[in-house]
């Protein structure tokens, strides 16, 4: 079987050593062992995994597909059956733009730092949505319904769009991509019948080996509203008051809600303030919320559009909160 690979991919793309295979293990993980792959493939097209998708089937081999294998606490690159072969896409790199509508069609390989590149060395007036880590794959992020910050947050939602390798080894295009040479196959959501694109989402029909996503036209303003809550009770009116002005659409991302430790883990050590095991003791925790002026839960919430606009909602926010 891995020659057979060779012959799709050449021979310096099949990984099959002790040190490749702990390359693709979860390095998180608390049992590794359990997901040890046999080997990696890396294609180079969409062409490339289809034939290494037939020859699996002739083989019985199983894949587990994979874009960056960046996911890290998720199982990262590993594969959840062990002896499968890993099929890692992230040598499929290519960037294609509708700049005047505001869509980018991707592979698998393409990380958010690409995309950012891409958009920034060409100055198109869209903006990319990031996670909090930003080395992974945009469309494994999508696919993954992984969250960004800003009102194209939900990347799941923001798909339009996707070619698949089926398990047989055939093409398929979703939405209007069915049509040859679709001009609004990332324009347009929806084909005739059933929309297949939630379908490639968290599953295992298939290998998305392009994917299409709306993105944000860059904003005339931001503002950004940081708000601190000192108690750990806090948490239950701030969630009933952010509710209502999510759903009628006044604050347009997700917002970030996180407590005091999340803060501190990525401002400060733990051995700086505490040497000793068990839970950190509340005057510990009070001496380092007061140094960094943290609440016990912060709020960070975020406007974007002209500057009367955004300034406005947050004037609305603040008063909701203060009553």
């Amino acid at each position: 079987a891995l020659r057979a690979f060779a012959s799709v991919s050449g021979e310096q793309w099949v990984f099959n050593t002790d040190q490749d295979r702990d390359s693709y293990l979860d390095h998180f993980g608390t049992d590794q062992a359990a997901h040890v792959g046999a080997a990696a493939l890396a294609p180079a097209s969409a062409e490339e995994v289809q034939a290494l998708v037939i020859l699996a089937n002739e083989h019985k081999i199983p894949l587990w597909p994979i874009s960056r294998g960046k996911n890290f606490g998720y199982g990262s690159a590993a594969p959840v059956l062990s002896g499968s072969v890993v099929l890692d896409l992230s040598r499929m790199k290519k960037i294609s733009m509708d700049l005047e509508n505001g869509t980018v069609l991707v592979e698998p390989g393409v990380g958010f730092y690409d995309l950012f590149d891409y958009v920034e060395a060409n100055d198109i007036a869209y903006w990319i949505s990031p996670p909090g880590n930003s080395w992974g794959s945009v469309a494994g992020n999508a696919l993954d319904r992984g969250v960004g910050y800003t009102p194209y947050g939900d990347h799941a939602d923001r798909i339009c769009g996707m070619e698949v390798v089926l398990p047989t080894g055939e093409f398929v295009r979703t939405g209007m991509g069915a049509m040859a040479n679709s001009q609004c196959w990332n324009l347009h959501p929806y084909g005739f019948g059933p929309n297949w694109d939630q379908m490639f989402v968290q599953s295992n029909f298939g290998v998305v080996t392009k994917l299409g996503m709306w993105l944000m036209p860059r904003p005339e303003s931001v503002v950004s509203l940081d708000m601190e809550l000192d108690l750990a009770e806090d948490l239950g009116w701030a969630i009933d008051t952010l509710a209502p002005m999510r759903r009628d659409g006044l604050i347009q991302q997700s917002p970030s809600l996180g407590n005091w430790l999340r803060a501190a883990a990525v401002l400060t050590n733990r051995t700086d303030w505490y040497d000793r095991p068990g839970a950190l003791p509340d005057s510990v925790i009070d001496a380092i919320r007061k140094q960094f002026s943290l609440g016990w839960w912060s709020i960070i919430l975020r406007f974007y559009g002209p500057p009367e606009i955004t300034a406005a909602t947050a004037n609305v926010v603040k008063r909701k909160f203060a009553a």
